[in-house]
């Protein structure tokens, strides 16, 4: 984002010369241009000699990935990306082939300057693509803890300012906007997301491969159901709103590998036995996060129900998050 926060220095340097100033700071950007399609059709290359010959021309490394652009077309390109084993960087270098003939069009991104490469290397500790699969489990999980430390900081808070309204309550009166709105931003943000990304990956899953702006109708779904899940916290900030948002992350998560198969992915099963771990291991992952959410509902509702029973409905109660949210009105008990 720094390129949004501090755009001065560019503009000033370039003259507003956005196009080479793009092309300088990320020089492994996958291959230069694609023309625009012709409309002729022709066949695509082989890719397998598309890959040999990539790798002949790196010494033997190994490719990354290859990027087909217009494929069908007489400018179809495909542009191979360099495999870079062990290193900080997240600079690729890059080949790009004439789709049809297979003839070399340029090479990318094997002289890059200090500043790029500098760059380079500070993504590349942000992706921590370079480190083995030990170490990149030990970021993940590091990455959750780090995610639990901000929710129970969220939950501590309120329940905190709550005790500051303990005396209001006991009397019958109700707790304050802010606090209201605390308490159903804190499910939005705790529950609510990642029911939300749930609903991405159903979408990923679901909408058609063939439908225009598809990327675009799987943003549009996340937050449309983070939005309706917000509004629902807002409108009622109760433990049973809890309930209903953990246990549809629960859902959304644990169904994601039954999905899979239906919609023309590989089964969770067929994964393993085809060693494809990278598939076998997010459908695992995404199990795993499903259970952990659908514990969390068995907890509350554990809670809910050794909660004693107070002696009127207007008596106060312990409103804080992962526990019954005291509504505005205060006509109901929680």
């Amino acid at each position: 984002l720094m390129f949004m926060y501090m755009p001065w220095a560019p503009k000033v340097v370039y003259e507003g010369d956005q196009r080479t100033y793009v092309a300088e700071v990320f020089p492994t950007a996958r291959g230069a241009q694609s023309p625009k399609p012709t409309g002729t059709p022709a066949p695509l290359v082989p890719l397998a000699a598309i890959a040999q010959a990539s790798s002949a021309a790196w010494g033997g490394a190994g490719v990354a990935s290859l990027v087909i652009h217009n494929p069908g077309d007489a400018s179809a390109r495909v542009v191979a990306s360099r495999h870079e084993r062990g290193v900080l960087t997240s600079n690729q270098a890059s080949i790009t082939f004439d789709g049809v003939d297979g003839t070399l069009v340029g090479r990318n991104g094997e002289n890059i300057a200090p500043a790029s490469n500098t760059r380079g290397v500070l993504y590349g500790l942000h992706l921590g693509r370079f480190s083995d699969m030990g170490l990149r489990w030990l970021f993940f999980v590091s990455g959750l803890a780090g995610c639990a430390m901000v929710a129970t900081g969220l939950l501590l808070w309120a329940v905190k300012e709550r005790q500051k309204h303990a005396k209001a309550l006991a009397k019958g009166g109700c707790i304050s906007i802010g606090l209201w709105l605390v308490d159903g931003l804190n499910i939005a943000a705790v529950a609510g997301l990642p029911a939300a990304m749930g609903a991405y990956l159903w979408g990923n899953r679901l909408l058609p491969v063939a439908m225009a702006a598809r990327p675009d109708m799987e943003i549009h779904l996340f937050f449309t159901v983070w939005g309706a899940c917000a509004l629902l916290a807002l409108i009622r900030p109760t433990l049973r709103m809890w309930q209903l948002q953990l246990g549809m992350a629960a859902a959304l998560w644990m169904s994601l590998p039954l999905l899979n198969p239906l919609t023309g992915g590989l089964g969770l099963p067929a994964a393993i036995a085809a060693g494809q771990w990278g598939i076998a291991g997010f459908d695992l992952t995404a199990w795993a996060i499903g259970m952990l959410f659908a514990a969390c509902v068995f907890w509350l509702r554990k809670r809910k129900a050794l909660k004693k029973p107070v002696a009127r409905p207007h008596a106060a109660t312990n409103t804080g998050n992962f526990a019954p949210a005291q509504p505005l009105s205060r006509k109901e008990p929680s």
